[in-house]
């Protein structure tokens, strides 16, 4: 009986170690506040003086490269505004987050050309 208790608890452990992953293995919060601080910068949502609580994600899709350069996974995110009026379904973001004074630095890596969108992808 012992070692079914013992057994038991090992399992639940794990199970709940599990539980807090997503399917695409990222810290989803960082991701998170990542696409809307990046969707800030949009000139439609500073027109239309959203606020951040304005910001949904619609889903975040992993791509490949098309091409051997080394570089960090990047993700395509669609978003949009609670109104529907203002959305982007092409903002690359990458895994590595950059923060500083607060605000997300982006590094640039080419267009979205240089990627292919994969069906790995966690829909809101």
């Amino acid at each position: 009986m012992r070692n079914l208790v013992v057994i038991l608890m090992v399992f639940f452990t794990f199970t709940l170690i599990g539980c807090g992953r997503n399917e695409l293995g990222i810290n989803l919060e960082k991701m998170e506040t990542a696409v809307v601080d990046k969707a800030m910068l949009d000139h439609g949502v500073k027109k239309g003086k959203y606020t951040r609580s304005d910001i949904g994600i619609v889903s975040i899709c992993k791509v490949v490269r098309k091409t051997p350069t080394k570089v960090p996974q990047h993700y395509i995110v669609h978003w949009q505004t609670s109104d529907g009026q203002e959305w982007d379904m092409e903002t690359m973001i990458m895994e590595v987050y950059n923060v500083r004074n607060g605000e997300t630095e982006y590094i640039p890596d080419g267009h979205s050309d240089y990627y292919i969108k994969t069906n790995e992808c966690i829909y809101y």
